[in-house]
Formats: C-alpha cells, structure tokens, sequence
C-alpha cells in the first residue's frame, strides 16, 4: 500500500505559532444524558443529541409500548440538568424501572428482556398502504437531504423524516444515534395529535400510510420501532439487514434500502 502523501508545511517566514495548512475549525455534534423518570421513578438514561428531547422521551416511550396514543401522556415537561418528567395517564400501566445503565447512542435493544419473539410486530401487522412510487421515494430522500442541517454541518448524525400518506414531509429530526432520530421523529408525530386509527380502514393504526426515511443503514432496530409506531414504509439511504427484511415482511412494513435518486432496492413486497 502506498504512504499517504506527507501533510504541507507552512512557509518558511510564517510566524512559530501560524496554524499549519493542515488544520481547520470544525463543527461537532453534541451528546449527552437525558434521564428520563416515568410517575415519578427513574425509567431510563439516554444517551442523546439534547434537542426535541421530549419528542425523543414520546417517542422512546411509544416504540417501547409504554404508551399507545397521545393522551396516554397526562403531562411531558423537560426539567433542569437534563431530565424529561412523565406522567402517565389514569389507567395506563406503568414501566418496570429496568434500565440499569444508560443506553448509549448505539444502542438500540437494550430495553429488551430477551430475543423470544423479536420478528413478532410489537402491535401486530400494519396497515398495507400502496407501493410508493419512485417518484415519491425521490421526494422523500430529497426532503431528508434539506432537513438534516446537523449532518450537513458536522457529518456525526443521523435523521430521520416522516412523510404522510400524500407523501408530504411532516417531521424530521436528528440525533447522534440512529434510533433517538427515530424516535424524535415519531414523538414529535405523536406530540402533534397522529398516530390515530383511520376512519374506514378496520386495519389501521398508527401512522399508518406513512412512510419513514432515516439516512443510516435500515437496521433491526429502526425497522421496529417503525413496526411498533404503525409506518407502512421504511425508506433507508443505506443497506438493510436479513433481520429487518424478515421482519418487515412479518410486520407489512414495504422495506426500500440503498435508497438513491437513481435507483433504490425495492424488496419483496410484504403484502
């Protein structure tokens, strides 16, 4: 292999303290904890970008089956030093406080007990909206690319998009770990009253019709959380895993990965 080519020096009259060619200011993306306390007991510590946090404890919260709806949340407010309080509905069943270490922006299954029944769809099978169009899956990636400015400024995020059933952009977020995108974006839909059965299709919930664009590789966790929220489509800029293919399959979610302006891999179709 050949030796990369040695870094240029500065001039020979430059002053002892001149900054080398070779160095450059740069934008970092931020991360830090957010607990997250569910009636008053410590649920969890996510490990986070710290904006739309209450979209990413909704979301957190919805993906995990905490919750089914909006109105299961009686009250959501951020407090001082990086806490989300929740207080849950009358009637709903709180959380086992489970979550003994923080979960860090990598991890996307740590909620887990154990792997018994992970292609079962946490809330059965979704609603089976048509196949999106090529022309509608080039919208999406398009509206992605404009609404990921922390990418563009740092390249250490992900984001994650949400289209409606028309294919108009609705919510988008980012965040250093791929699945916190994901449920930044579907909290923020749910924060803002979707997420609601259908009127005249029995099998509807969710967000159903809607279709979720993240710029990562489609992996297991994202599809889930996406199975668990209702979305029909799940639309990755990178490649998707055997298990999400499986899963998707299993959940009715239409799976399109390596997702390019020219050309996208279109799986199987679910239904």
């Amino acid at each position: 292999m050949a030796r990369p080519p040695a870094p240029p020096r500065p001039p020979a009259d430059a002053p002892a303290d001149a900054p080398r060619r070779d160095s450059y200011d740069d934008d970092l993306a931020e991360e830090a904890p957010l607990a997250l306390w569910v009636n008053g007991r410590p649920h969890a510590v996510l490990m986070c970008t710290p904006t739309d946090a209450l979209d990413l404890a909704a979301g957190f919260l919805w993906t995990e089956g905490v919750i089914e709806e909006r109105e299961d949340l009686a009250a959501l407010e951020l407090c001082a030093r990086g806490m989300a309080r929740v207080t849950l509905a009358a009637g709903v069943r709180a959380p086992e406080a489970r979550h003994r270490a923080p979960l860090s922006s990598s991890c996307g299954l740590c909620s887990l007990r154990h792997e018994e029944g992970l292609l079962r769809p946490p809330r059965g099978r979704v609603w089976g909206a048509p196949s999106l169009s090529a022309a509608r899956v080039r919208a999406a990636l398009r509206a992605l690319d404009e609404a990921t400015p922390l990418f563009a400024a740092t390249g250490g995020s992900h984001g994650a998009l949400l289209c409606d059933s028309r294919g108009a952009p609705r919510c988008a977020r980012e965040d250093v770990g791929r699945h916190n995108a994901v449920d930044k974006a579907l909290g923020a839909a749910l924060r803002a009253g979707e997420g609601r059965r259908l009127s005249g299709e029995e099998a509807a919930w969710g967000l159903a019709g809607w279709a979720l664009v993240v710029t990562s590789r489609a992996g297991f966790e994202v599809a889930r959380k996406a199975g668990a929220a209702g979305v029909s489509a799940l639309i990755s800029v990178g490649t998707a895993t055997g298990l999400t293919h499986r899963f998707c399959e299993e959940a009715g979610v239409e799976l399109i990965s390596f997702a390019r302006p020219r050309g996208a891999h279109r799986h199987a179709s679910p239904r």
